[in-house]
């Protein structure tokens, strides 16, 4: 008998591919490392974000388009909720959330079905002046149900990690954000001659 891949699910981006935001492009890099190692990554999506639906052109990576109630204060929690469901009845391993406003669900697949969930905090999105006194406040909500319901809290900034250690008193992982290494050429191969041999 094979052993079964680790299967983990995305939760809280909007879409994939990748043409909206950081987070998306966070999710998209992360998905294709991990499906190199064998591990099969399913991408939850808004409908409104992404056309695909099902296997992508990378082996292993999934696409699952759910439903939200778009606007701008529900499209992200309705969407999570709905994807919450789906993980805690699916096979999956891990659940990943990305960003503080889904992450307050994180707890719900550890409870209800044991799976090991993990949560990537991006900023903190209730400091945006985008939302109002009582968006604002539940965004707060989110980040200390970040801190304290994952198996594993990730931060992209050594700030956010001391941040969530005065204040919630929580021990995060530190990754930041890479860039995918160039490919250095010489000037020659850029500019013909460059180096003065004719």
């Amino acid at each position: 008998m094979t052993e079964r891949s680790l299967r983990v699910a995305m939760i809280g981006q909007k879409g994939y591919p990748p043409v909206h935001g950081g987070i998306e492009k966070h999710v998209a890099e992360l998905a294709t490392r991990l499906v190199t190692r064998g591990i099969d990554v399913d991408v939850f999506s808004r409908p409104h974000y992404s056309d695909a639906d099902g296997p992508t052109a990378i082996p292993g990576l999934r696409v699952r388009r759910l439903a939200s109630i778009p606007t701008k204060h529900l499209d992200a929690i309705s969407h999570s909720i709905l994807a919450t469901g789906a993980c805690i009845c699916g096979g999956y391993d891990i659940v990943h959330y990305h960003a503080i406003g889904p992450g307050m669900l994180s707890g719900f697949p550890r409870w209800l079905s044991g799976k090991k969930t993990v949560v990537t905090v991006h900023g903190l999105d209730w400091q945006r002046e985008k939302w109002g006194r009582l968006a604002s406040a539940v965004l707060r909500v989110g980040e200390s149900c970040s801190a304290r319901f994952p198996d594993r809290t990730i931060v992209v900034s050594r700030a956010l990690a001391e941040h969530f250690r005065r204040r919630h008193d929580c021990e995060t992982v530190a990754i930041p954000n890479g860039i995918t290494a160039p490919t250095l050429r010489s000037p020659d191969a850029i500019y013909p001659g460059a180096s003065g041999h004719e």
